[in-house]
């Protein structure tokens, strides 16, 4: 069955600094990959196919070859499926890469609205935010884990007999509210500045769609670590409940030990 790819990208000031965001997920909806990219100068359109080259490479490393394909860049979508021509001279290369790439997939592409490909832009923003690319999920990665009945430590040449000692991070991921949720759509509502801490644990009050928009988020600043004297930028999720509104700027703040 195929995958779905939704895949945005954009540039701060069109041309300047950019980024595409790629998601892929089974059939079931579970997560494969997820990732931000930051891409230096570039415009809004060289962004969208940048995003799109980049989730076919990692289509093809998760050994997926059907595919569909979701975008919120109408000029993209009618590009490739022939109803417009390729006028800008900057665009004509980077489609031809596109085309040359989805000769190795059966797939489709749809045009939906912003409202739908939030998490995409979302890790758009994350990566421009960090000026780096910031990769949450990658399944592929999970399937070069150690072979059945081998230690990871044997792989990587430390005693089998070894254990990690455990220890949680440094800091906390701080999701403060900068704007408060429609009272009368969220079951949890919240005031503004009320803020929600992410360590090892999930706070409590916040409600499992708010919860679900925000974690990926925090998971790839976890994942990113922090440095007090470099602290990533913060990053703005909003809420993906209809009519909702709420959104959050997370940061990471350093904890005593």
């Amino acid at each position: 069955m195929a995958v779905t790819i939704h895949i945005d990208g954009g540039a701060r000031g069109n041309p300047g600094p950019g980024a595409a965001g790629v998601l892929i997920a089974d059939a079931r909806g579970q997560p494969l990959f997820e990732a931000g990219y930051y891409l230096g100068h570039t415009t809004n359109n060289q962004a969208e196919y940048r995003a799109l080259l980049l989730a076919l490479e990692a289509a093809a490393r998760l050994k997926r070859r059907e595919i569909a394909i979701f975008c919120d860049s109408e000029l993209l979508v009618r590009q490739l499926t022939g109803e417009y021509r390729v006028r800008a001279k900057e665009l004509i290369l980077l489609h031809e890469q596109a085309q040359r790439k989805l000769l190795k997939f059966r797939w489709h592409i749809r045009h939906v609205p912003r409202e739908e490909n939030t998490r995409a832009d979302e890790m758009v923003n994350l990566a421009l935010n960090r000026r780096a690319d910031v990769v949450t999920i990658d399944a592929a990665d999970s399937a070069c884990a150690a072979p059945k009945g081998e230690p990871p430590s044997a792989r990587q040449g430390g005693s089998p007999t070894e254990e990690p000692s455990p220890r949680g991070p440094d800091f906390v991921v701080v999701a403060r509210t900068v704007k408060p949720p429609n009272a009368t759509v969220c079951p949890s509502p919240c005031a503004s500045g009320r803020e929600f801490l992410f360590s090892e644990r999930s706070p409590e009050g916040m409600c499992l769609v708010a919860l679900r928009s925000v974690l990926h988020t925090v998971l790839g600043l976890q994942h990113a670590g922090f440095e007090p004297d470099n602290p990533p930028p913060p990053a703005v999720v909003r809420c993906g409940r209809a009519g909702c509104g709420a959104e959050w700027e997370l940061r990471c703040r350093a904890t005593a030990r």
